[in-house]
């Protein structure tokens, strides 16, 4: 049996190139405006409805620091090998209603993406519902193929049977 998710996060993904490789995957989580409210509530400790640095780091420890064992829930594979990524940046705030939570991960190498497709999803059988985020879920920065193209497909090889994943294909 699967459990109902805790946690519904809409996902924005912003890549950036160079040198036609893929060099960072940023991502956007966009909390549901319950999950929003609880986690403004418990780490807004000042009431003033953003995150200061002693906020932000009480904020990252507790939630989003426990996730590093499951590499974020963010899988990347280029072609059947799956990608460690390493975080680099990581910032709270509010839209409004809603958390987001920014943050950035790194390949331990640039990832080329013309010899072989790059694919990457993020993913949780458990607690969290991950889903595109309506509109426009995926922008990218730098030295980019513009001949590429992005697909959403269900995962193969590494990341076989996950939902909703983006693959960039190029042409040979």
């Amino acid at each position: 049996a699967h459990a109902h998710p805790d946690f519904f996060v809409k996902v924005k993904y912003e890549l950036s190139f160079a040198e036609d490789a893929l060099t960072a995957l940023s991502l956007d989580w966009v909390f549901d405006v319950f999950y929003s409210d609880q986690a403004l509530n418990t780490y807004d400790l000042d009431g003033d409805g953003a995150f200061s640095a002693d906020e932000t780091s009480a904020l990252q420890e507790e939630i989003f620091a426990p996730l590093a064992d499951e590499g974020y829930f963010v899988r990347v594979a280029s072609g059947e090998t799956p990608e460690p990524m390493q975080l680099s940046s990581f910032t709270p705030r509010m839209e409004g209603e809603q958390l987001v939570l920014s943050f950035t991960l790194t390949p331990l190498a640039p990832l080329d993406y013309q010899d072989t497709s790059v694919a990457f999803v993020t993913h949780d059988p458990r607690a969290y519902d991950f889903s595109l985020a309506e509109g426009e879920f995926l922008t990218v920065e730098g030295d980019f193929n513009a001949l590429c193209r992005f697909r959403v497909e269900e995962g193969t090889g590494p990341l076989d049977g996950l939902p909703q994943t983006l693959r960039l294909l190029c042409p040979e």
